[in-house]
């Protein structure tokens, strides 16, 4: 015996799905973005440990000229510095960034 949904129950899936809406852009999740920008600064200084980095919560749009504001800090020192990850180029879901270290720490 085949399966269906009452009218009814079809009109208001549609109407929830109309209120729906969809991003056309890529998304990074902020952990993932955040440990490639940590490898990323590990391999510039030379350093034996990776930073940590912390780019918030909210997944990331990939779309070029995006900012990402994350807080970067190192074991042993409590200061927390603002580093500035740029989106400089997409190809689709593929992404290429410049990050920059602020010279001060966070007040």
């Amino acid at each position: 015996m085949p399966r269906t949904l009452p009218l009814a129950a079809v009109a208001t899936v549609a109407l929830a799905l109309t209120g729906c809406t969809a991003s056309a852009n890529f998304t990074v999740d902020p952990d993932e973005f955040a440990a490639d920008v940590a490898t990323t600064l590990q391999e510039q200084v030379g350093a034996s440990v990776a930073p940590t980095i912390d780019c918030g919560d909210e997944s990331i749009d990939i779309v070029e000229d995006e900012q990402v504001i994350c807080a970067l800090s190192v074991e042993g020192d409590e200061a927390v510095y603002d580093t500035t990850a740029t989106i400089t180029a997409v190809d689709g879901a593929d992404y290429s960034y410049d990050a920059e270290v602020s010279d001060t720490p966070r007040s």
